[in-house]
């Protein structure tokens, strides 16, 4: 598209004057037209000054700002809620824009508004931004402009948003015990290795006694800790950066989903959790009149896991050559039978939304007992593995005073 520099007079013979962005010069006269405006003069902007304004992007994610989620859902509920009152769109934006106290957001609805003034839809001036707006928001939005439902898309949206930060709240929670746990029991570990087992070395050389392989190892272990602290740390570092980068990979991230797939316990939940959203996400966007191939599309990109994503994008390709959902996500081994099953009905009664969105609340509901499940389980095994590591290094410790005493009473 390019940009277009135009005048124009109103109905009132009052003018005005803006930027459009436009394919040509035709389409661009078309949307001053429907602005309800009468072009006097439309000239094409010059490329270098195009790309300057294209540059304005990029700028707000130099800043490092977010949008918190609680931001986000308010905006989208104040947003329907002006809709809904009859209000302009491009007068909602900047209503919105007004009342923002994020600095950040503020400045990206100031030029979704200016884009908006200059001809283009919601939706488009949204997509200018993918760091402040997600592709399934803004399809969303497309779909609601498309429908004339766009109160009712945004509400949905905010729910949608809801229930997923209530989730991640309930399992940051449900965690926060068990990791404060492990904290204090690597602090206690720490401690015994590099302030109790040194007083010991000192006494074993001092006696001159002859250490067992577990007491040698588990001084040369105290003694790289205390003295080589920074290097260990270092290493550590450095190996959560590489492990980083491979995970950041195609490849890596692929192999990591697979993989947590596996793990017991731990498996379940992320499978859980991508069904829950794929419900969830499918179920929104279908009821909100997006396309089935589109709204798939859109729903493998956030699931959370590419296996989980390969499984639904399969189910695009069936649907393209006629075919129903159930079977391709019967064949890729993910979707337990009774969600197989409610999709199919709701494919024959075709309320296949209706009948998503009940999976959904059903799988929302499995979360809360697997996370509880799983908090429940890793709290003895931390305790546990405490008790056992304390145990070793007390036994490691006192195996050669055993000896000595024994040596001592012959």
């Amino acid at each position: 598209m390019s940009l277009y520099d135009y005048k124009a007079m109103d109905s009132k013979g009052k003018s005005s004057q803006g930027v459009i962005e436009a394919d040509s010069t035709i389409e661009a006269i078309n949307r001053i037209r429907e602005m309800g405006l009468y072009p006097t003069s439309v000239t094409e902007k010059k490329k270098k000054a195009a790309t300057a304004v294209r540059a304005k992007k990029p700028l707000f994610s130099f800043l490092g700002n977010r949008i918190k989620q609680k931001e986000y859902i308010a905006f989208m509920r104040q947003f329907a809620t002006l809709v809904d009152a009859g209000l302009p769109i491009l007068r909602s934006v900047r209503v919105l824009e007004d009342q923002q106290t994020n600095l950040y957001f503020k400045k990206v609805l100031d030029d979704v508004g200016g884009s908006i003034e200059s001809g283009n839809s919601l939706s488009d001036s949204l997509r200018r931004f993918p760091n402040a707006f997600s592709e399934l928001f803004i399809n969303m939005v497309k779909a609601g402009e498309a429908g004339g439902v766009l109160d009712q898309v945004l509400l949905r949206m905010a729910v949608y948003y809801e229930k997923a930060a209530k989730l991640r709240r309930k399992v940051k929670s449900s965690m926060a015990y068990p990791a404060f746990v492990v904290a204090i029991a690597g602090g206690i570990v720490y401690f015994l290795l590099t302030f109790v087992v040194p007083k010991f070395k000192i006494m074993f050389d001092d006696m001159k006694v002859d250490l067992p392989g577990i007491t040698t190892g588990l001084i040369n272990v105290s003694t790289v800790l205390k003295d080589h602290i920074l290097l260990v740390f270092g290493l550590i570092v450095v190996l959560f950066v590489l492990v980083k980068i491979f995970l950041n990979t195609e490849k890596g991230s692929y192999i990591f989903d697979k993989v947590v797939l596996r793990v017991p316990l731990a498996g379940s939940l992320v499978k859980k959790v991508a069904i829950a959203r794929f419900s969830r996400t499918l179920g929104t966007l279908i009821n909100s009149g997006v396309p089935i191939l589109e709204a798939l599309d859109i729903t493998s990109k956030t699931v959370g896991n590419k296996i989980v994503s390969e499984s639904i994008q399969l189910v695009n390709t069936h649907i393209k050559e006629g075919e129903s959902m159930v079977t391709p996500l019967k064949h890729g081994g993910i979707f337990p039978p009774v969600v197989l099953s409610m999709i199919s009905v709701g494919e024959e009664t075709g309320k296949v939304s209706d009948m998503l969105m009940k999976v959904a609340d059903a799988y929302d509901d499995e979360i809360d007992a697997a996370v509880s499940t799983i908090t429940g389980m890793v709290e003895p095994v931390i305790i546990v593995t405490l008790a056992v590591g304390v145990g070793f290094i007390v036994i490691a410790m006192f195996l050669p005073l055993v000896e000595i005493i024994e040596k001592m009473s012959t």
